[in-house]
């Protein structure tokens, strides 16, 4: 049994993400109420395997694999983005050039 069966999605967040393609949901809370495990959860339950994409702003790709190791089946690790991160280093991480001026 996969990470992600054993949660059951509430049906008003099911029914946020029918509404139509491309929604976003703000998951706001305070540390340890379950924020993280929640959007991973959904992305494994209403995305294809290694196409959703995490944004981040405090939990490195380490640490989610290493809480949740049925993430690193769920999301490759380019999938999981560090906001606070600027362009030029996203890019330099991910194999590219970076900005040159």
């Amino acid at each position: 049994m996969t990470g992600t069966s054993l949660l059951k999605i509430p049906n008003e967040i099911s029914k946020f993400f029918l509404i139509k393609e491309n929604q976003t949901l703000l998951v706001k809370g305070g540390p340890g109420t379950g924020k993280t495990t929640l959007a991973l959860k959904i992305l494994g339950v209403l995305t294809t395997p290694k196409c959703g994409i995490y944004y981040t702003t405090k939990i490195t790709s380490e640490k989610i694999y290493g809480r949740y190791p049925w993430v690193k089946k769920l999301l490759p690790l380019q999938n999981i983005v560090d906001i606070t991160k600027t362009p030029q280093t996203l890019t330099t991480q991910a194999g590219g050039g970076g900005v040159k001026s």
